[in-house]
């Protein structure tokens, strides 16, 4: 996962979410939503219980679904690893995230 404190919300990939969770239930999310450039993109949401990234348990929230294809495309090309989904502004303010870039470090009060 990318943290990306420019992003409003948190995405995940809608390919990888199948092989994440099991029966994803998907929803259409009919809100105007861009990826990279200015193309508007099929988008979906979903509620998610419990996702665990290392000790941090992050608990009921929604995400949004898109394909990162052109994304992953675009971090390949400066030889970046692919990301399954990105943590937005949603889930940095509601667990209150500090960031100290200096020592690159993020805490989230859970």
């Amino acid at each position: 996962m990318l943290i990306d404190t420019g992003a409003t919300l948190t995405v995940m990939d809608l390919k990888r979410v199948n092989t994440i969770f099991k029966n994803p239930e998907k929803k259409i999310y009919d809100k105007f939503f861009m990826g990279i450039g200015t193309t508007k993109i099929d988008t979906y949401s979903m509620g998610i219980d419990l996702l665990q990234l290392g000790s941090c348990r992050l608990e009921k929230f929604e995400v949004i679904l898109i394909d990162m294809e052109n994304i992953n495309k675009a971090y390949a090309a400066f030889d970046l690893p692919r990301v399954d989904g990105i943590i937005g502004g949603d889930i940095l303010q509601k667990y209150k995230a500090i960031i100290n870039y200096e020592k690159s470090i993020m805490e989230l009060n859970l």
